[in-house]
């Protein structure tokens, strides 16, 4: 047994050891390249490493986007453990030009406290570069805590001149003009919606669960239990999935993880979900889905962006549940077809923001879902 531990601690040590070396190799790298880069540099910073693979969409979304779309500039990633490696580098080697990108998603706030953290420490060692957020939920819970997290983070942001809020549903957009009110504010939907991950090659076969166990869950088990025994009682076949993994995620094994999960809701006749990017993965892969809400306002108000889609349900009351399963499952072929085109006109707000050589204030909430 005394073995089997100390064999168990140095695998462990080697592992970490190994992960640091990584960590160091790709920050020095990307700072070499930042540095020799002929054309002014957008750097996406603040990417995750950890198993979420909503939040890995965000970034292959939000890469893809720049790299499409922003053809005059080099674009960089530093995930989030390069960070602390890459400042001092990046504060000697950026120019006015250039222009940092944050990390967006569901994490503004007080409920991940160490990304609300990192994110102030970004924004105040670069005054001078025009900063963008890439689209987030924000939530700083109604508590003593909640109330002088926020007080700090809008001291910090207020005193950026160039800085760009996204929000990515209403509710978020009213909090941040209203606490923000230095900075631009924006609103666009989740930017992994800019994607399109429907292919016509996979056969649907199964009803696919993917619920959430942490802290953002609502849904009680002994409902779930309920609604998994009565879809197998109509002799469907069940699979179970989670858009969290426990694997460390680098740039370069991202795309194939992700083409994991997106393929097996191509798979699936049906997706049963209380995440957002559940939902989310089910609109850009065209399948069927029933999304429930969770404690906060993420799911619903990014529900608002495609309830034109007829194969995406947002279900509030949980009695409607099983209407919603069998007028899901009768869906014709051709009502299952993403367009992400709904998304141009939004997006292209932060391509504005971008290209601008200074920073345009938007007025309000005009032509919106």
């Amino acid at each position: 047994m005394m073995v089997q531990k100390i064999l168990r601690y140095i695998v462990k040590k080697v592992k970490w050891h190994r992960n640091r070396l990584y960590i160091r190799i790709s920050a020095k790298r990307t700072c070499e390249r930042i540095k020799k880069s002929d054309k002014s540099r957008i750097i996406l910073i603040d990417t995750p490493q950890h198993g979420n693979l909503g939040d890995q969409a965000i970034t292959f979304a939000e890469i893809k986007f720049l790299e499409e779309n922003c053809k005059a500039y080099n674009i960089f990633e530093i995930q989030i453990s390069e960070i602390e490696l890459s400042l001092k580098k990046l504060k000697r080697c950026l120019m006015e030009s250039d222009v940092l990108m944050l990390q967006g998603g569901g994490n503004m706030g007080s409920e991940y406290l160490g990304e609300e953290e990192i994110r102030r420490k970004i924004i105040s060692s670069f005054q001078k570069q025009k900063i963008i957020l890439f689209p987030q939920t924000i939530h700083f819970e109604n508590s003593a805590i909640g109330i002088r997290e926020l007080e700090k983070t809008k001291v910090i942001y207020n005193l950026h001149k160039h800085l760009t809020l996204v929000a990515r549903e209403k509710k978020s957009y009213g909090i941040m003009k209203n606490e923000f009110v230095n900075n631009n504010v924006i609103l666009t939907p989740d930017i992994v919606l800019y994607l399109n991950q429907t292919k016509g090659s996979e056969t649907r076969s199964n009803i696919l669960f993917c619920f959430r166990n942490d802290v953002e869950g609502i849904l009680d088990d002994t409902f779930k239990d309920t609604l998994i025994k009565m879809v197998t009682t109509y002799k469907n076949n069940v699979n179970f999935t989670d858009t969290v993994i426990n694997k460390t995620i680098y740039k370069d094994n991202r795309e194939e993880e992700l083409e994991k999960i997106w393929s097996s809701f191509r798979k699936s006749k049906l997706v049963i979900t209380d995440r957002l990017h559940g939902m989310v993965f089910a609109a850009i892969t065209s399948t069927p889905c029933i999304a429930f809400g969770n404690y906060n306002h993420k799911v619903e108000g990014t529900y608002e962006w495609i309830k034109h889609l007829p194969y995406i349900r947002f279900i509030e009351n949980k009695e409607d549940v099983t209407m919603h399963i069998n007028e899901l499952l009768d869906l014709n072929e051709s009502e299952l077809n993403y367009d992400n085109n709904f998304t141009s006109n939004y997006y292209n707000k932060i391509l504005k923001t971008i290209f601008s050589e200074g920073i345009i204030k938007e007025k309000g909430i005009e032509n919106i879902v």
